[in-house]
Parts: structure tokens; C-alpha cells; sequence
């Protein structure tokens, strides 16, 4: 994963080793689950179908 260097400036992340967990915006990752899905969302969706996706 890349950081924005002037992120990288402006947050903690600088302190942060390979493998420390991070918190992650769940509304960033739903954009991209959206965009791939081609603007479609409906209930067919499932954590089962994410992770046979690759997610």
C-alpha cells in the first residue's frame, strides 16, 4: 500500500511497522465494493460472494 506523502506528514502513520494493524474508513472500501459491482448494490450482496471475489 502507498501514502500520500503529504498524509504520510500529517498522520501517526509514519509511526506505524509493517503488520500493525491500521483502521481503514469502512465508506473508502464501499466505494471501490460499489464501483466494481458497476453502480449496482441490492440484498444479493454477501460476505460469501466478497471473499470468492477476492475481498
Amino acid at each position: 500500500m502507498s501514502i500520500i506523502p503529504e498524509t504520510m506528514k500529517r498522520t501517526t502513520l509514519k509511526f506505524k511497522k509493517p503488520g500493525e494493524p491500521v483502521n481503514v474508513e469502512v465508506d473508502i472500501i464501499a466505494r471501490y465494493v460499489e464501483k466494481f459491482l458497476g453502480g449496482k448494490t441490492d440484498s444479493s450482496l454477501t460476505m460469501d460472494k466478497l471473499r470468492e471475489w477476492g475481498y
